[in-house]
């Protein structure tokens, strides 16, 4: 084996860590929660800029940071969401079952990388 299948085999044993570590729900959410970022920020990005021309003269700086606005507070409230979601998890008995199968969405998406 070269040095490349060394780094493809870390890849891949570390996103099937971060797997088994963060669990499949953990792992759906925060793969839905970037779309919904990209997504919102996007669609309202323009919008949020707009409270910015007191601030900021610049209008592409005003407009990157609507963007940048939308994108962390979706982020911020994901993690919330993320967090009370695998509490509850937790809390059914049913963290082992989630972190198995989280190790395999992990492995998953490590190999479509």
């Amino acid at each position: 084996m070269n040095w490349a299948d060394y780094i493809i085999l870390a890849v891949l044993g570390v996103s099937v860590l971060i797997g088994l570590w963060r669990g499949l729900i953990s792992e759906v959410l925060a793969l839905g929660i970037w779309a919904a970022g990209f997504w919102v920020a996007w669609a309202l990005g323009p919008s949020v800029a707009g409270y910015y021309e007191h601030w900021i003269s610049l209008p592409s700086a005003r407009i990157a940071a609507g963007y940048a606005t939308c994108f962390v507070t979706v982020l911020i409230l994901g993690a919330l969401v993320r967090f009370l979601v695998a509490r509850l998890v937790e809390g059914t008995g049913l963290s082992g079952t989630d972190r198995l199968l989280g190790m395999l969405f992990g492995s998953r998406e490590a190999c479509c990388w």
